[in-house]
């Protein structure tokens, strides 16, 4: 996991736990549902999700890319597509936070109905507590 120097030691509260995963969990859902606003709050205001260097930042952008993602799987050879995460670690402390987690993507083929892994990974994390609850100020996909 990256360690953030502004995250010393590890005081989050179960609150906190458990408002991260519910995070992770949303990212997820906003993301294979294609809604791509809801995804994009799933991001701090000026938030960036980084994947194969290409940095996507902020909320117009986010959005975007997701539109643009779902409208892509919509001429895919593959449908149904979700994201898993395994081995989520956090640690933080105040309103800062460093996460990672595996990441598998999978889904259908659409000509056989057989189940296959689109894609494998890992992410990882920067956070911050806002006012609306914690979110992604630094998200970067790595794939394997």
């Amino acid at each position: 996991m990256t360690s953030d120097p502004a995250v010393a030691g590890d005081d989050l509260t179960s609150t906190d736990r458990v408002q991260i995963a519910a995070l992770y969990a949303a990212y997820n859902e906003t993301i294979d549902s294609g809604h791509g606003s809801a995804w994009a709050e799933t991001f701090a205001p000026a938030g960036e999700f980084v994947r194969a260097g290409a940095v996507v930042t902020g909320p117009a952008q986010l959005a975007a890319f997701v539109t643009d993602r779902w409208t892509a799987l919509g001429e895919s050879a593959v449908v149904g597509v979700r994201h898993w995460n395994a081995g989520l670690v956090v640690v933080g402390s105040g309103t800062r936070a460093t996460g990672s987690c595996d990441l598998l993507v999978a889904g259908t083929q659409r000509a056989t109905g057989e189940r296959v892994v689109v894609a494998s990974g890992r992410y990882e994390d920067a956070l911050e507590l806002a006012e609306a609850g914690w979110r992604f100020t630094r998200r970067t996909l790595t794939l394997h």
